[in-house]
Protein backbone atom coordinates (compact mmCIF):
# COMPACT_ATOMS: atom_id res chain seq x y z
CA UNK A 1 0.00 0.00 0.00
CA UNK A 2 1.29 3.46 -0.85
CA UNK A 3 2.54 5.16 2.30
CA UNK A 4 0.51 8.28 1.50
CA UNK A 5 -2.74 6.34 1.31
CA UNK A 6 -4.90 6.10 4.38
CA UNK A 7 -5.27 2.56 5.66
CA UNK A 8 -8.59 0.87 4.99
CA UNK A 9 -8.86 -0.02 8.65
CA UNK A 10 -8.90 3.24 10.57
CA UNK A 11 -7.40 1.62 13.67
CA UNK A 12 -3.96 2.25 12.24
CA UNK A 13 -4.24 5.89 13.08
CA UNK A 14 -0.88 7.53 12.51
CA UNK A 15 2.76 7.06 11.59
CA UNK A 16 4.19 4.09 13.48
CA UNK A 17 7.31 6.09 14.34
CA UNK A 18 5.27 8.50 16.45
CA UNK A 19 3.58 5.62 18.23
CA UNK A 20 6.92 3.91 18.86
CA UNK A 21 8.29 7.13 20.37
CA UNK A 22 5.25 7.44 22.66
CA UNK A 23 5.62 3.79 23.65
CA UNK A 24 9.33 4.23 24.45
CA UNK A 25 8.63 7.36 26.54
CA UNK A 26 5.97 5.56 28.53
CA UNK A 27 8.15 2.49 28.97
CA UNK A 28 10.84 4.77 30.44
CA UNK A 29 8.24 6.17 32.82
CA UNK A 30 7.15 2.65 33.78
CA UNK A 31 10.73 1.47 34.34
CA UNK A 32 11.51 4.59 36.38
CA UNK A 33 8.60 3.90 38.72
CA UNK A 34 9.28 0.19 39.07
CA UNK A 35 13.06 -0.06 38.89
CA UNK A 36 15.37 2.79 37.87
CA UNK A 37 14.57 5.41 40.52
CA UNK A 38 14.23 3.07 43.47
CA UNK A 39 16.82 2.67 46.19
CA UNK A 40 18.47 -0.71 46.67
CA UNK A 41 17.90 -2.92 49.71
CA UNK A 42 18.04 -6.58 50.64
CA UNK A 43 16.78 -9.06 48.08
CA UNK A 44 13.13 -9.96 48.60
CA UNK A 45 10.69 -12.18 46.75
CA UNK A 46 7.15 -13.48 47.16
CA UNK A 47 6.01 -15.94 44.53
CA UNK A 48 2.72 -16.85 46.27
CA UNK A 49 -0.04 -16.27 43.68
CA UNK A 50 -2.71 -13.64 44.47
CA UNK A 51 -1.59 -12.93 48.03
CA UNK A 52 -2.14 -9.20 47.50
CA UNK A 53 -5.71 -9.80 46.35
CA UNK A 54 -6.44 -11.85 49.47
CA UNK A 55 -5.08 -9.06 51.67
CA UNK A 56 -7.12 -6.47 49.78
CA UNK A 57 -10.31 -8.51 50.24
CA UNK A 58 -9.63 -8.58 53.98
CA UNK A 59 -9.74 -4.79 54.09
CA UNK A 60 -6.11 -3.85 53.42
CA UNK A 61 -6.63 -0.51 51.63
CA UNK A 62 -2.91 -0.07 50.94
CA UNK A 63 -2.74 -3.38 49.07
CA UNK A 64 -5.88 -2.49 47.14
CA UNK A 65 -4.29 0.81 46.05
CA UNK A 66 -1.13 -0.99 44.94
CA UNK A 67 -3.18 -3.43 42.85
CA UNK A 68 -4.99 -0.55 41.14
CA UNK A 69 -1.69 1.26 40.52
CA UNK A 70 -0.04 -1.84 39.01
CA UNK A 71 -2.97 -2.37 36.66
CA UNK A 72 -3.38 1.27 35.60
CA UNK A 73 0.36 1.75 35.04
CA UNK A 74 0.44 -0.80 32.23
CA UNK A 75 -2.88 -0.08 30.48
CA UNK A 76 -1.18 2.58 28.28
CA UNK A 77 1.65 0.13 27.51
CA UNK A 78 -0.79 -2.43 26.12
CA UNK A 79 -2.67 0.23 24.18
CA UNK A 80 0.43 1.81 22.64
CA UNK A 81 1.99 -1.60 21.90
CA UNK A 82 -1.15 -2.62 20.01
CA UNK A 83 -1.31 0.71 18.17
CA UNK A 84 2.36 0.70 17.13
CA UNK A 85 2.46 -2.94 15.99
CA UNK A 86 -1.12 -3.17 14.66
CA UNK A 87 -1.57 -6.93 14.31
CA UNK A 88 -4.77 -8.30 12.76
CA UNK A 89 -4.10 -11.99 13.33
CA UNK A 90 -4.97 -13.31 16.81
CA UNK A 91 -1.70 -15.27 16.93
CA UNK A 92 0.33 -12.13 16.22
CA UNK A 93 -1.61 -10.23 18.89
CA UNK A 94 -0.81 -13.06 21.28
CA UNK A 95 2.90 -12.70 20.53
CA UNK A 96 2.77 -8.98 21.33
CA UNK A 97 1.03 -9.75 24.63
CA UNK A 98 3.55 -12.50 25.44
CA UNK A 99 6.39 -10.03 24.81
CA UNK A 100 4.83 -7.63 27.31
CA UNK A 101 4.53 -10.42 29.89
CA UNK A 102 8.25 -11.17 29.44
CA UNK A 103 8.95 -7.47 30.02
CA UNK A 104 7.07 -7.56 33.33
CA UNK A 105 8.87 -10.77 34.36
CA UNK A 106 12.19 -9.07 33.56
CA UNK A 107 11.25 -6.11 35.79
CA UNK A 108 10.38 -8.37 38.73
CA UNK A 109 13.54 -10.44 38.34
CA UNK A 110 15.58 -7.23 38.13
CA UNK A 111 13.91 -5.92 41.28
CA UNK A 112 14.92 -9.06 43.13
CA UNK A 113 18.49 -9.19 41.79
CA UNK A 114 19.15 -5.48 42.40
CA UNK A 115 17.22 -5.28 45.67
CA UNK A 116 15.13 -2.43 44.23
CA UNK A 117 11.79 -3.89 45.22
CA UNK A 118 9.85 -7.04 46.01
CA UNK A 119 10.01 -9.54 43.18
CA UNK A 120 6.61 -11.19 43.05
CA UNK A 121 4.20 -13.12 40.87
CA UNK A 122 1.29 -10.79 41.69
CA UNK A 123 2.96 -7.76 40.08
CA UNK A 124 3.46 -9.72 36.85
CA UNK A 125 -0.20 -10.75 36.92
CA UNK A 126 -1.51 -7.24 37.60
CA UNK A 127 0.80 -5.63 35.04
CA UNK A 128 -0.20 -8.23 32.44
CA UNK A 129 -3.88 -7.64 33.19
CA UNK A 130 -3.39 -3.90 32.67
CA UNK A 131 -1.59 -4.47 29.37
CA UNK A 132 -4.37 -6.81 28.23
CA UNK A 133 -6.99 -4.18 29.06
CA UNK A 134 -4.99 -1.65 27.02
CA UNK A 135 -4.86 -3.97 24.00
CA UNK A 136 -8.59 -4.68 24.26
CA UNK A 137 -9.22 -0.92 24.36
CA UNK A 138 -7.30 -0.46 21.10
CA UNK A 139 -8.96 -3.30 19.22
CA UNK A 140 -12.35 -2.70 20.83
CA UNK A 141 -15.27 -0.41 19.90
CA UNK A 142 -15.10 3.37 19.66
CA UNK A 143 -16.00 4.07 23.27
CA UNK A 144 -12.81 2.32 24.39
CA UNK A 145 -10.79 4.78 22.28
CA UNK A 146 -12.45 7.69 24.06
CA UNK A 147 -11.97 6.17 27.52
CA UNK A 148 -8.29 5.62 26.78
CA UNK A 149 -7.96 9.21 25.51
CA UNK A 150 -9.15 10.42 28.92
CA UNK A 151 -6.73 8.16 30.83
CA UNK A 152 -3.70 8.99 28.66
CA UNK A 153 -4.45 12.71 28.62
CA UNK A 154 -4.93 12.88 32.38
CA UNK A 155 -1.67 11.07 33.12
CA UNK A 156 0.29 13.07 30.54
CA UNK A 157 -0.99 16.45 31.73
CA UNK A 158 -0.20 15.58 35.35
CA UNK A 159 3.39 14.83 34.36
CA UNK A 160 3.58 18.22 32.62
CA UNK A 161 2.27 19.93 35.76
CA UNK A 162 4.84 18.04 37.83
CA UNK A 163 7.68 19.13 35.53
CA UNK A 164 6.57 22.79 35.52
CA UNK A 165 6.30 22.87 39.33
CA UNK A 166 9.46 20.90 40.21
CA UNK A 167 11.65 21.27 37.13
CA UNK A 168 12.79 18.92 34.33
CA UNK A 169 14.79 16.80 36.76
CA UNK A 170 11.44 15.44 38.00
CA UNK A 171 10.59 14.05 34.55
CA UNK A 172 9.45 10.42 34.78
CA UNK A 173 9.26 10.67 38.57
CA UNK A 174 5.55 10.95 39.33
CA UNK A 175 4.83 12.74 42.62
CA UNK A 176 2.55 11.03 45.11
CA UNK A 177 -0.38 13.46 44.85
CA UNK A 178 -0.51 13.55 41.00
CA UNK A 179 -0.40 9.76 40.95
CA UNK A 180 -3.25 9.61 43.47
CA UNK A 181 -5.26 12.08 41.38
CA UNK A 182 -4.75 9.98 38.27
CA UNK A 183 -5.79 6.77 40.00
CA UNK A 184 -8.81 8.30 41.72
CA UNK A 185 -10.17 10.30 38.81
CA UNK A 186 -9.16 8.58 35.54
CA UNK A 187 -11.46 5.53 35.50
CA UNK A 188 -14.67 7.22 36.76
CA UNK A 189 -13.99 10.22 34.52
CA UNK A 190 -13.47 7.92 31.53
CA UNK A 191 -16.74 6.11 32.27
CA UNK A 192 -18.68 9.37 32.63
CA UNK A 193 -17.05 10.69 29.45
CA UNK A 194 -18.47 7.76 27.49
CA UNK A 195 -21.96 8.62 28.81
CA UNK A 196 -21.45 12.27 27.87
CA UNK A 197 -20.36 11.29 24.36
CA UNK A 198 -23.48 9.17 23.99
CA UNK A 199 -25.65 12.13 24.92
CA UNK A 200 -23.92 14.20 22.24
CA UNK A 201 -24.65 11.48 19.64
CA UNK A 202 -21.02 10.67 18.98
CA UNK A 203 -21.44 6.89 18.77
CA UNK A 204 -24.21 6.62 16.19
CA UNK A 205 -24.13 6.46 12.42
CA UNK A 206 -24.92 10.16 11.99
CA UNK A 207 -22.72 12.05 9.55
CA UNK A 208 -21.38 15.45 10.54
CA UNK A 209 -19.39 18.08 8.75
CA UNK A 210 -15.86 18.50 10.03
CA UNK A 211 -16.81 21.73 11.81
CA UNK A 212 -19.91 20.29 13.45
CA UNK A 213 -18.07 17.14 14.55
CA UNK A 214 -15.25 19.24 16.04
CA UNK A 215 -17.79 21.40 17.86
CA UNK A 216 -19.60 18.43 19.34
CA UNK A 217 -16.34 16.85 20.46
CA UNK A 218 -15.10 20.12 21.96
CA UNK A 219 -18.30 20.50 24.00
CA UNK A 220 -18.30 16.84 25.08
CA UNK A 221 -14.63 16.91 26.11
CA UNK A 222 -15.15 20.17 28.00
CA UNK A 223 -17.87 18.45 30.04
CA UNK A 224 -15.56 15.45 30.48
CA UNK A 225 -12.75 17.56 31.93
CA UNK A 226 -15.25 19.47 34.09
CA UNK A 227 -16.42 16.11 35.45
CA UNK A 228 -12.84 15.19 36.30
CA UNK A 229 -12.40 18.54 38.06
CA UNK A 230 -15.47 17.90 40.23
CA UNK A 231 -14.21 14.41 41.13
CA UNK A 232 -10.82 15.78 42.17
CA UNK A 233 -12.44 18.48 44.31
CA UNK A 234 -14.77 15.98 45.95
CA UNK A 235 -12.03 13.49 46.83
CA UNK A 236 -8.95 15.69 47.38
CA UNK A 237 -10.48 19.03 48.41
CA UNK A 238 -8.95 21.63 48.71
CA UNK A 239 -6.20 20.39 46.33
CA UNK A 240 -6.20 22.38 43.10
CA UNK A 241 -4.54 21.87 39.76
CA UNK A 242 -3.46 24.87 37.66
CA UNK A 243 -5.70 26.23 34.92
CA UNK A 244 -3.46 25.01 32.08
CA UNK A 245 -4.03 21.41 33.19
CA UNK A 246 -7.73 21.69 32.34
CA UNK A 247 -7.25 23.79 29.19
CA UNK A 248 -4.60 21.38 27.93
CA UNK A 249 -6.77 18.38 28.74
CA UNK A 250 -9.69 19.75 26.73
CA UNK A 251 -7.44 20.48 23.74
CA UNK A 252 -5.60 17.14 23.79
CA UNK A 253 -8.71 15.00 24.37
CA UNK A 254 -10.57 16.83 21.60
CA UNK A 255 -7.65 16.33 19.21
CA UNK A 256 -7.37 12.61 20.01
CA UNK A 257 -11.10 11.90 19.72
CA UNK A 258 -11.46 13.98 16.56
CA UNK A 259 -8.45 12.37 14.90
CA UNK A 260 -9.91 8.89 15.39
CA UNK A 261 -13.21 9.87 13.83
CA UNK A 262 -11.74 11.94 11.03
CA UNK A 263 -9.42 9.17 9.85
CA UNK A 264 -11.79 6.25 10.40
CA UNK A 265 -15.01 6.48 8.44
CA UNK A 266 -16.37 3.16 9.67
CA UNK A 267 -16.43 4.45 13.25
CA UNK A 268 -19.07 7.18 12.87
CA UNK A 269 -20.46 6.72 9.39
CA UNK A 270 -18.52 9.79 8.24
CA UNK A 271 -16.57 8.98 5.06
CA UNK A 272 -12.82 9.19 5.56
CA UNK A 273 -11.28 11.89 3.40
Amino acid sequence: MNQKEKPKDGRKLTDERILYILLIIYLLFFLSQTLLLRGSDARRANLTPFWTIRHALRGDIHRFQLIVINILLTVPIGYLAAASTFKKNITEKGRVFATLILLFVFVEVSQYVSGRGLGEFDDVFHNSLGALIGMVCFYGPLWTYDAMAVILTGGGMLQIVDIIFFGPTKFLRAAVIPMQIWIISSIPTAALTVLIFRQWRLYGTETYSGRELAGRLLAANFLSVLTGLLLIWLVLFPYRLPWYYYVGSVIVQTALTYFVRETSGFLTGQPAR
